[in-house]
């Protein structure tokens, strides 16, 4: 028995499955390119805002430094200091010197400002001793406009009884 002709014409269908599996990973390709160019997008990102991050860590450490070497009686709000303004103006009369906090290409680092909250006595002191309270925020830049924020609460101890 003979199969009709057109049944045992197979011409291009080697070419035809070549093709598609061809279209099938071009598919993939680009899917996985996709993926890959968005992971990087990610990670810049996670780049840039740690690196904002870190530099207004660095400013309310710089707060907190700049604090500790103050007079026991400082009980104001200090106001807001801006990276780039002098540093003799900084958050009072008092600081006269101060870090650089603009980076390489002369853009800002970090901004600071300090306020005082008030006093209280301190827990599980005695009644020689009074805390005062102070807000620091500090805001970071980092490369590409990016941003963060680091708010915190601070406190010092003075002993009353020289008072």
């Amino acid at each position: 028995m003979m199969m009709p002709k057109h049944l045992n014409d197979q011409c291009g269908a080697a070419l035809l499955t070549a093709l598609m599996v061809l279209a099938l990973l071009t598919l993939l390709g680009m899917a996985a390119t996709s993926a890959a160019l968005t992971e990087i997008r990610i990670t810049r990102n996670e780049v840039l805002r740690d690196s904002a991050f870190y530099q207004a860590e660095g400013g309310w450490q710089y707060a907190l430094s700049w604090l500790a070497d103050q007079p026991d009686e400082l009980r104001e709000d200090l106001g807001s200091r801006a990276a780039p303004s002098s540093w003799a103006q900084a958050f009072c009369a008092q600081a006269a010197t101060a870090p650089e906090t603009l980076d390489r290409d002369g853009l800002e680092q970090f901004a600071v400002s300090i306020h005082y909250l008030g006093t209280s006595h301190a827990p599980l002191y005695s009644t020689d001793f009074q805390r005062i309270d102070f807000s620091v925020h500090s805001r970071g830049f980092g490369p590409l406009q990016a941003q963060a924020l680091i708010e915190v609460q601070v406190g010092r101890l003075l002993d009353l009884r020289g008072y």
